[in-house]
């Protein structure tokens, strides 16, 4: 291989990985090197400097190794470099296609179970199956060192493939992947993950549309960029991208990024991004996954935006105030949110309330859905609540009453209409808090001793039994509950709570309790 040829490579050598930034002569030092750059943090001795002289022959671009520089080294090319094989190589030696007695002989002819070894029957069957690569829909060939398409007619083997799972190799340049591409006879995929592959730079042709992917997943690529992540999905024609894990700041305008535009799915888990206003500039867009990013309100732009947004996800979010929720009813569009995992979320024993009541739009809530029947009780339970925090303010009078809930809360007076007001709390019930026991709920399956969830869930004294059973089921992912046992948090005995309609302060909760849950079925 030219040595020009080498910079921009990927490769392992002594099982570190790294790319190559340099290739040529060193001043002060006989012969060639290779510039390279170490993936692991510490191995590199200098930020690319070398010779007599101290020269920069590279500079070092890895997050890891910003600050210090320190990721780089000098080293021969010597034979033991592992550059890489081709997508065909690779795909060869995950099915072990080409009659490989080898492979057939490793297959198991039993298989370890919980209870003994069970005989593997087929196993020479599914081999053979798999290893006729011009039948497979999907080629996964994850962590199989795959460099580029290598022989692109030979990828005409490929005949069948619509999904390629391209994630953790040895690809650096999103032009090793449109040659696979252009070599597939496919010429529309559903997915395409080249996750975890160090792609750092996009020049893509302009987009001929022979090429199309409906999902493309770029994760885990932090010297991508949003520019380029755009030229890439605009040349794929990609309806779901996700750029989960890319360091990724928040877009500003989204000009810089003008090739998600026709993005229907966006996913943006763990990145750097405070806002959403950019991503209503998209307008197919209908899913938007920003999970897991510092983001502490919600400002969703001027009016029309996120026009056709179904679906929004901010899990494990900084959102700390209900304000964020309140900009949602702007998106008329929006059915589907998902808040869990946040300060506003766990800072609110009511918080499904809260949502529920404030945005009229949603039909689920946490990936749980809101059905007619619980939309009505929930918002008459936020009336109460509204009405619980406004006691203090107003006249005696219903109306007074009324007018000061509307007046600190959004929905007031729609939901009055729809459900009457709520009747004064007198002075000792107005004191929500006093009626609020910390709790912690504990989800367990039917015969263990010990918890294998453990939630802090504040609980009123005088919610249902139904209520807290419907609670623990969200808790555990929609599992039907079985028996709930209670006791005071002084260790007391477990008390059975068997009747659904009876109130927590039935069974003698007044203060900090533990409820547990049993699951009976999946």
């Amino acid at each position: 291989m030219d040595e020009s040829e080498l910079v921009g490579r990927w490769f392992t050598v002594d099982g570190a990985g790294g790319i190559v930034r340099y290739a040529g002569p060193v001043e002060g030092s006989a012969g060639s090197w290779l510039g390279v750059e170490w993936e692991e943090a510490g191995r590199g001795k200098h930020d690319g400097r070398g010779g007599s002289s101290g020269r920069r022959y590279f500079e070092c671009r890895f997050p890891q190794h910003r600050g210090t520089g320190l990721g780089g080294s000098f080293i021969r090319a010597v034979p033991r470099i592992d550059w890489g094989q081709s997508l065909l190589e690779a795909a060869r030696e995950r099915y072990g296609a080409g009659g490989n007695d080898e492979a057939a002989a490793c297959l198991p002819r039993a298989i370890d179970g919980r209870r003994g070894r069970i005989e593997a029957v087929g196993m020479e069957r599914v081999a053979q199956a798999q290893s006729n690569l011009r039948a497979l829909a999907v080629v996964g060939v994850e962590g199989l060192r795959v460099s580029g398409a290598g022989d692109r007619a030979a990828l005409g083997e490929l005949a069948a493939a619509t999904t390629l799972l391209l994630a953790r190799n040895y690809l650096t340049d999103w032009a090793q992947v449109e040659q696979i591409l252009a070599a597939l006879p496919q010429r529309h995929l559903a997915l395409v993950d080249v996750s975890a592959n160090h792609i750092e730079a996009a020049q893509c042709a302009e987009p001929d549309g022979t090429t199309t992917v409906d999902t493309l997943r770029l994760d885990a690529a932090p010297l991508l960029g949003w520019a380029a992540a755009g030229r890439i999905a605009q040349q794929v024609r990609a309806q779901s991208l996700s750029l989960g894990r890319c360091a990724l700041e928040d877009p500003g305008a989204m000009a810089e990024a003008a090739g998600l535009w026709p993005l229907r799915e966006l996913h943006v888990r763990g990145n750097r991004l405070t806002t959403v206003r950019p991503f209503g500039a998209l307008a197919g867009l209908e899913t938007l996954d920003i999970g897991d990013n510092p983001l502490r309100t919600i400002d969703v732009g001027p009016p029309g935006a996120f026009g056709r947004l179904r679906s929004l996800d901010v899990t494990h979010t900084a959102l700390d105030g209900w304000g964020a929720v309140d900009a949602l009813r702007a998106v008329p569009s929006l059915r589907a949110l998902a808040l869990a995992h946040t300060p506003l979320a766990a800072g609110e024993p009511h918080a499904r309330t809260q949502a529920v009541a404030r945005l009229p739009q949603i039909a689920v809530l946490d990936r749980s859905e809101v059905s007619a029947a619980e939309r009505t009780e929930l918002e008459r339970h936020y009336l109460v609540l509204c009405a619980a925090e406004s006691a203090g303010g107003g006249g005696g009078g219903e109306a007074p009453l009324v007018d000061e809930m509307a007046r600190r809360f959004p929905r007031v007076r729609e939901l009055v209409a729809a459900h009457g007001a709520p009747a004064r709390p007198s002075r000792v019930e107005s004191r929500l808090r006093a009626r609020v026991a910390g709790s912690t709920i504990e989800i367990v399956g039917a015969g263990d001793q010990a918890a294998a969830e453990v939630h802090a869930r504040p609980l009123i004294r005088t919610m249902a039994v139904r209520q807290v059973r419907a609670l623990a089921a969200r808790l555990a992912g929609g599992r039907r509950i079985g028996a709930l046992l209670v006791r005071a948090a002084d260790g007391a005995a477990w008390v059975a709570m068997d009747n659904d309609a009876r109130t927590l302060a039935f069974y003698g909760v007044d203060g900090a309790c533990t409820v547990r849950a049993v699951v009976v079925g999946d």
